[in-house]
């Protein structure tokens, strides 16, 4: 296979997925959110604030670092509980509900506080992705002591998805056919590529007449020549392709995952990315199948994302690739992974 031991990496053999895929129906498909100790939104949160901590480190000349402490504000993000809540927040002087508060405030000792999120307010903005690093930089700037009330200095912060391809962000680019385009000759799904087998009412293949960029993508399709759809109770029926490669050179780091969706007729169904963290137990440490952002419908290319946070000594494996629940098509192609290099 076509891997790089200098950041031993491999693919995990046919023999050895076969424990991996009769679990993954059943964890896939009841998951609603991943957890860095219980929500999708805090993990997101904090991989957001180690971006914004390796950014600063990247570009010392920046503003914003004539305000911040780089290692008071890493001690901040290491140490401060961040949780998520879906109860009625404090009002502010206008009587509006807040969108995040940090308790107690002020905050007199690093460690000693949490920021409290508004689920519905982060769901939105984490899907939005617009201004996002600046809202977290907000509420780590109150955790500091920092005046920031009027976003004076949260609001020299420019970011964009752009930062993950620059220094500090390093690709993991020798995990194979990543963009689908290689085909595996006699088989319908790419070189390197497996699937769940557990549900058969689906096609999964190369499709050369549509891609995001070269000359194939991967398509995910329900069939009902092939065979019924069948689902677990309370959940979707669902397929998907799947690579695993090893976590130990990335514990306690964060991974990216990225790629472009093109859905059809997903009115009954929906289509995402997934990633998953497995633990040297075998339990499953963490897991993000976008279900709380999935892709509905019919649409053009759709660049969406997947962090995962590699918990130290107890991450095995790292396991990832694309989903279609339901009835309905869906494309992926050009997908990347990343690991978020801390400073």
């Amino acid at each position: 296979m076509i891997m790089n031991q200098s950041v031993s990496l491999r693919v995990v053999t046919q023999t050895a997925l076969v424990g991996i895929l009769l679990s993954l129906f059943c964890e896939i498909a009841a998951a609603q959110h991943v957890s860095n100790g219980g929500n999708y939104v805090s993990t997101e949160f904090i991989t957001r604030a180690r971006l914004i901590y390796s950014f600063l480190g990247d570009n010392p000349r920046h503003s914003v670092n004539a305000h911040v402490n780089r290692q008071l504000l890493q001690k901040a993000i290491d140490s401060t509980v961040v949780e998520v809540s879906s109860q009625v927040m404090p009002r502010d002087t206008m009587g509006r509900e807040v969108d995040a508060f940090v308790a107690p405030f002020p905050c007199t000792r690093i460690g000693e506080c949490r920021i409290v999120l508004r689920r519905s307010f982060w769901n939105d903005a984490l899907r939005a992705n617009q201004n996002i690093y600046r809202l977290v930089l907000h509420e780590y700037l109150r955790v500091l002591g920092i005046h920031d009330e009027n976003n004076e200095v949260s609001s020299q912060l420019e970011m964009d998805a752009d930062y993950m391809g620059r220094s500090g962000i390093i690709e993991i680019a020798d995990l194979a056919n990543l963009d689908f385009d290689t085909p595996n000759d006699g088989f319908e799904l790419p070189l390197y590529w497996y699937i769940s087998a557990v549900n058969l009412g689906y096609r999964i293949s190369v499709d050369t007449t549509k891609s995001q960029e070269g000359p194939a993508s991967l398509k995910i399709a329900s069939d009902f020549n092939r065979a019924p759809l069948l689902a677990v109770p309370g959940a979707q029926p669902f397929a998907a392709s799947v690579q695993c490669f090893d976590a130990k050179p990335y514990w306690g780091h964060a991974i990216h995952l990225s790629g472009y969706i093109n859905t059809t007729n997903l009115s009954q169904g929906s289509a995402g990315l997934w990633m998953r963290v497995d633990g040297v137990d075998g339990s499953t440490r963490l897991l993000d199948n976008m279900s709380n952002r999935a892709v509905y419908g019919t649409t053009s290319w759709k660049r969406v994302d997947v962090i995962v946070y590699v918990d130290d000594n107890v991450a095995s494996q790292v396991c990832f690739g694309a989903l279609l629940f339901g009835v309905g098509a869906a494309n992926f192609d050009s997908l990347r992974l990343r690991v978020i290099e801390d400073h």
